[in-house]
């Protein structure tokens, strides 16, 4: 039968083929529901012992799930360097069952004086979202102390948002036909960079004025692709760059696929004598023109490619576009992004 804990919990147990398994849940009937569960197993199977589970053995077990699922930059800066230090922080021998809202408490206050509280917030959402998968593949208690912590409170500032005068003069900057290309294609598509880093020439349809576009910022991490028009004068601009393509890559040093490319646009915004902006600055622009224009919601959603509208006003309300010089900035028939979006 299942028994209340101290901390409020209520902890279902029952015994197999000698073996005495426990769990904690946040209500007395889920515990007797897992009870029943374990009892009605075909053989009756022991469960892996998660009591004798190290934080590490967890930590490893998610990481080998996840490194094929995620790019390898936020593998390796996100996911290693969050598990790492969190690693540091514990005793090398702690289980998994030791770990409670306090430890787990504990250390994102640490996290959030130490380094910021939007790192903090970072740690709790990746130590969550492993210690969830834990429960599903490896038994780990099913109340997550993780998810049990408070954000941080993070003040929202409005991101910078370059003018498209700005951005033009960055793209004019540039000295090749390739990193011109690239800048426009991050403008013109409200790509992410990794998307047009990755960019092959199969996903660019000229004569359809179409660019398909992939990503893996969704839901279960696997490449998802969407094809959105392009316009008139980024369609122009890659006919004229696959007069000279090489391989099967739009973009690429030497064949290779590009990476960041962190530097260039730090070189590009000194020569161009604006203030610094990054690649993802360029998304940014063309949401605020098509949000200060007019564009319906459903089709900006569609061209920034979020899959809830939610995600989309909270990107809008946060640019705060409505600071920003952008009226008369269009020229024809929104020539800075798609008028419609492709089936």
């Amino acid at each position: 039968m299942p028994y209340k804990e101290k901390n409020g919990l209520w902890r279902g147990a029952v015994m197999i083929d000698g073996n005495r398994m426990t769990k904690s849940f946040e209500s007395k009937t889920d515990a007797k529901k897992w009870e029943v569960q374990q009892k009605e197993r075909p053989e009756n199977p022991t469960q892996t012992d998660t009591a004798c589970l190290t934080v590490l053995a967890w930590l490893n077990e998610y990481l080998d799930h996840m490194e094929s699922k995620v790019t390898a930059k936020t593998f390796k800066e996100e996911k290693v360097a969050i598990f790492k230090r969190f690693l540091g922080s514990i005793p090398q021998d702690l289980e998994v069952g030791q770990v409670s809202s306090i430890t787990a408490m504990k250390y994102l206050n640490r996290v959030a004086k130490r380094r910021t509280p939007c790192a903090a917030n970072k740690e709790r959402k990746n130590l969550m979202a492993a210690w969830n998968w834990g429960i599903k593949h490896l038994g780990l208690p099913e109340v997550n102390p993780f998810s049990r912590t408070d954000k941080h409170p993070v003040d929202q500032k409005p991101k910078y948002v370059p003018t498209l005068e700005e951005a033009n003069k960055v793209i004019s900057a540039t000295n090749t036909i390739e990193d011109r290309v690239f800048l426009m294609a991050l403008l013109h598509t409200a790509a992410r960079r990794g998307e047009i880093c990755r960019l092959k020439w199969d996903d660019v349809d000229l004569e359809g004025r179409k660019v398909r576009l992939g990503t893996r910022k969704r839901k279960g991490g696997a490449m998802q692709y969407d094809w959105i028009f392009m316009s008139p004068e980024l369609t122009i601009a890659l006919k004229d760059l696959k007069g000279s393509a090489k391989g099967e890559l739009v973009f690429s040093r030497n064949g290779e696929q590009y990476q960041t490319r962190q530097h260039l646009m730090k070189r590009l915004c000194q020569r161009a004598g604006v203030k610094f902006f990054g690649f993802h600055a360029l998304r940014h622009l063309t949401a605020s023109l098509m949000a200060a224009n007019g564009v319906p919601m459903p089709e900006i959603q569609y061209i920034l490619r979020h899959q809830a509208m939610t995600t989309t006003n909270g990107y809008i309300r946060r640019l705060g576009f409505a600071n920003n010089p952008l009226e008369g900035l269009f020229v024809g028939e929104r020539a800075v992004v798609p008028s419609a979006v492709a089936n």
